[in-house]
């Protein structure tokens, strides 16, 4: 956990499923969380390298790979790539493009989606709100 990127802690430990079924015995504990797709993981460390670089035109070009790949390739976490993207959205000051990814998100996927969360940073950064 220590060695994830923290926009991915949410994604890659959260239930996939039910809560019910973590109480059965026979339910399968590592198929049950979700994970990135590698290609799409690939462009989002891309893009952080680049952001904490300060590289603008190779971190524009890592976010339109990531924008590419969301489109064009089939993806088995959908929601969670939209996450990713609205994260690396919100980290470049686009806001409200970030908002509308996350809606896309809750739309593929309402429950067990940790754009709920992301939708409240969102809202906090945006009015600048303390963090209490």
């Amino acid at each position: 956990m220590y060695c994830t990127p923290r926009a991915l802690i949410p994604e890659m430990f959260r239930s996939t499923g039910s809560y019910q079924g973590l109480l059965d015995p026979k339910f399968d504990y590592l198929q049950s969380w979700a994970v990135v797709d590698p290609k799409l993981y690939l462009h989002f460390l891309l893009h952080q390298c680049y952001y904490q670089q300060r590289n603008i035109n190779h971190k524009l070009a890592a976010l339109g790979n990531i924008i590419w790949v969301i489109r064009h390739e089939r993806l088995k976490f959908k929601d969670s790539a939209y996450n990713l993207l609205a994260y690396c959205l919100k980290q470049d000051g686009f806001l409200v493009k970030s908002y509308a990814v996350l809606s896309k998100s809750m739309k593929l996927k309402n429950h067990h989606n940790s754009a709920k969360w992301q939708i409240a940073y969102l809202i906090n950064s945006a009015f600048k709100w303390p963090v209490t």
